[in-house]
């Protein structure tokens, strides 16, 4: 079993887009490994106002063998009066690349008719997560969104560095021109040199010595606890606001 993990890093987002982003990249990866025939254990996710960030646990490191079905004529058609195969029948065989022998009949809706009957081996799930890291980040939609520089690719703000990584090795992709690495970023004025990272683990522990609460829910409780203690030094007590908590949690 794997873990998979996935950084957008972007410029600033408007933080009323933030939590629906954190959901939706939680989402859309989670639908496009299970389409892709891949089983996970535990997913989470977390976002700042410079990154959307998505990690999966206990991700299967082989594709599942699939059995595709393929539709050809009613038996009706693909047999004569007196059970001879026709040219439907032949003519099915052929489209799909095997003998007429290797055809078997098949229950439908709308009766029984051939069909072709194979076995899809399973591939490796790091030949699977680049195109569905690429098609995550494209999935992601915003109210409002913006082009930069010269390419057409519209986002809610300029895409800056993708970190992808599948058991610590990159997971390579690419979007908008921007290729994937194992490389983060730190709190932009405390810390704003490349990171190396290896895992979820490693990314946190690391980015937060570099001034980032990545896990927002955590990033809020600790902003309310500060605002309470000061409110408390000057003598007074917060005024329970939980919407401007949340949004101001997304800009710091």
């Amino acid at each position: 079993m794997g873990e998979f993990f996935l950084e957008i890093g972007t410029e600033d987002l408007p933080a009323r887009f933030i939590p629906q982003s954190i959901e939706d990249i939680n989402d859309i990866v989670s639908r496009l490994l299970s389409e892709a025939g891949l089983d996970f254990d535990n997913v989470v996710s977390f976002g700042t106002y410079r990154r959307i960030v998505c990690a999966f646990s206990g991700l299967s490191e082989m594709q599942k063998d699939r059995e595709e079905v393929i539709l050809g004529p009613p038996l009706s058609i693909a047999y004569d009066k007196d059970g001879n195969i026709t040219r439907a029948a032949t003519g099915f065989a052929k489209k799909v690349g095997v003998d007429v022998e290797q055809l078997q009949k098949e229950k439908t809706d709308r009766g029984e008719v051939l069909c072709l009957k194979k076995i899809s081996k399973g591939k490796n799930t790091e030949e699977i997560l680049p195109l569905i890291a690429e098609n995550s980040v494209c999935a992601l939609s915003f109210k409002k969104t913006m082009r930069w520089g010269e390419g057409d690719f519209r986002f809610a703000r300029p895409l800056r560095w993708f970190t992808a990584l599948f058991n610590s090795s990159i997971v390579p992709f690419e979007v908008a021109g921007i290729k994937s690495s194992n490389k983060t970023y730190g709190h932009r004025f405390i810390s704003p040199g490349e990171i190396e990272v290896s895992s979820l683990s490693d990314y946190l522990e690391k980015t937060e010595k570099a001034g980032v609460i990545v896990d927002h829910l955590r990033r809020r409780k600790i902003l309310k606890e500060k605002v309470e203690q000061k409110a408390e030094d000057s003598g007074g007590k917060l005024l329970k606001n939980d919407e401007l908590l949340e949004t101001l949690s997304f800009m710091v």
